[in-house]
């Protein structure tokens, strides 16, 4: 018995003393669970500070399992957590969100969290559990974080929207047993930014005991918040350009000529991104994605349209670099441009009779635009229009922006198997054709005009006054000061004299480009502009889907936005 008693006694010291600390290592790594914290999410700022995105709280409640535990099967704690949710949805008025189902798969998968049984309480339901006169041992009120857009609808193609998803956690960290669900850009500035907004991931260690219940905390990493982004935009002038959009389909881009900034950026219709966060709901999904006029569609970088009208003055300007054309030269206007197999008519078959360009861009006459085509050739104004941004992204910073279509023979032997034709010339210098463009790049093209030749680098943020010159053109004076002129004519005595009376001296020009659909003719209006015309310090592109022509439909708009 003696010899037993030395044999256990140096066994005890060996494992209680001399591997004292290995042991101990072994026991701490097998009851240690490793949780990862999502962070909070940077705020989103307009240009003068108000508050676009930001986060709310969501009030839940949450059981604690390991205090509703019960000795023997783990269906035992499961009916224990089940009778809990039972009195607990009498106390607070609501039907039990947790099915049986859903307690098991918990308790079998995430044990030492909290299972949170409803969310998204207000304050009568927070009060009702609060002042329960009977106990709620295993229940206590949770917070989670979600994004909230406290302006609705405002901006919600720039601004995008958020959805549930696992932080990135650092490779060195090692692995986690659970994951907090967090926040993550999916469209717009939250996904073009998403690494800025989302901030570092925090860590919790949960003491576990042989069962797997939790039974304390260790302490952790606290989560690092995301920074703060502040926009270009003016949330006033946004609502402004909401509000002329109205219940249109169509888009319109706001920017300061001198920089690039982008005032107001809008697509209508719009969303409210409230409804993604955190996710929305299987009814509003399919709303939005089966609405045919495409509400999450951002037309304003996305949308590929035929110019019309608007593009003459980029048809100008690549006629203008030809040597055998002259802004003085005259052509007499029939009222239609004779080309087979089809003639090419002035709106509404006006006669403008002998006109120049500036005389041509006030009245948007298309049989001198399909005249000069013919007489310089597409050379000089495709050249032109690739200077001026056409056929490429602009760089804007969001996501998914297209690039439009700026054809051209090889484009049309490619696509068509068929030869660039004269036909094809004028169809393009009125704006027509295969031509397509976004609002956006439009916008850019007005701000190169109005500047004197620089094409900018559209931007939300910014880090400085000057902005990111792509390129600089250089125009002949004479060249633009014609071209500056007709524009201004257009708004003074033109087809776009709706702008009038705005309260600023203005610039642009109207544009009406027909499509067919279904084998109905239908029409997108458009307006480009720029004011002052002294010193230009914001330029805008404005299109409406399915309406009159750009005079009666858009040039009001731009007046109000003026």
């Amino acid at each position: 018995m003696v010899g037993a008693m030395s044999v256990l006694a140096v066994r005890l010291y060996h494992v209680q003393v001399v591997r004292s600390a290995d042991y101990e290592g072994r026991q701490r790594r097998q009851s240690v669970r490793r949780v990862l914290l999502p962070s909070p999410r940077g705020r989103i700022l307009d240009r003068h500070g108000a508050c676009l995105a930001d986060n709310q709280p969501n009030y839940c409640l949450g059981v604690f399992i390991e205090e509703l535990r019960r000795a023997g099967p783990w269906s035992r704690t499961i009916d224990s957590v089940e009778d809990e949710l039972t009195r607990l949805s009498f106390q607070i008025g609501l039907p039990r969100s947790c099915s049986r189902q859903t307690i098991a798969s918990h308790v079998q998968r995430r044990l030492p969290l909290p299972l949170l049984a409803w969310d998204h309480l207000d304050e009568r339901q927070l009060a009702r559990f609060a002042e329960s006169l009977d106990p709620f041992p295993g229940v206590d009120i949770h917070v989670q974080p979600e994004r909230h857009y406290p302006r609705g609808a405002l901006a919600a193609h720039v601004l995008g929207y958020v959805g549930r998803e696992r932080p990135d956690a650092d490779a060195e960290e090692g692995a986690y047993h659970y994951v907090l669900m967090g926040m993550i850009g999916r469209a717009g500035v939250e996904k073009q930014y998403d690494e800025r907004l989302e901030g570092e991931p925090g860590g919790q260690l949960i003491l576990v005991d042989a069962a797997g219940y939790k039974r304390g905390l260790l302490g952790g990493r606290p989560a690092r918040p995301g920074r703060d982004l502040t926009l270009t935009l003016d949330a006033g002038l946004q609502a402004i350009v909401e509000r002329g959009l109205k219940t249109q389909c169509g888009a319109a881009v706001v920017m300061d000529p001198r920089n690039g900034d982008v005032l107001a950026l809008a697509s209508a219709p719009a969303f409210d991104p409230n409804t993604f966060s955190p996710a929305p709901s299987a009814m509003v999904w399919k709303s939005l994605i089966s609405d045919p006029a495409r509400p999450l569609f951002n037309r304003a970088t996305q949308g590929r349209y035929a110019p019309g009208s608007a593009f003459k003055p980029v048809v100008a300007l690549g006629a203008l670099t030809d040597p055998r054309f002259h802004a003085s030269d005259s052509y007499d206007c029939t009222g239609a441009y004779e080309l087979r197999p089809r003639p090419i008519h002035c709106a509404h078959h006006a006669v403008h009779g002998a006109v120049d360009l500036r005389r041509a861009l006030e009245v948007s006459c298309n049989t001198y635009f399909c005249n000069l085509g013919a007489r310089v050739g597409y050379t000089p104004i495709q050249a032109m229009a690739v200077l001026m941004g056409f056929g490429e992204r602009t760089g804007i910073d969001l996501p998914a922006e297209t690039a439009g279509l700026l054809p051209d023979e090889a484009w049309k032997i490619r696509n068509h198997g068929d030869v660039w034709r004269m036909g094809d010339t004028c169809l393009v210098c009125i704006g027509q054709g295969s031509l397509l463009v976004s609002p956006l790049q439009m916008a850019v093209a007005t701000a190169a005009i109005a500047n004197g030749g620089r094409i900018l680098r559209p931007r939300l943020t910014h880090d400085d006054d000057t902005g990111e010159t792509v390129r600089t053109l250089t125009w002949p004076a004479p060249a633009l000061a014609c071209v500056r002129a007709g524009l201004e004519d257009v708004v003074q005595s033109g087809t776009g004299r709706r702008v009038g009376g705005a309260g600023v001296t203005a610039a642009g020009k109207t544009g009406t480009a027909e499509y067919t659909a279904a084998g109905r003719v239908r029409k997108h209006a458009w307006m480009v502009a720029y004011a002052p015309v002294e010193a230009p310090t914001v330029v805008m592109a404005i299109v409406i889907e399915d309406a009159e022509s750009g005079g009666v439909t858009a040039a009001p708009i731009v007046k109000t936005i003026l």
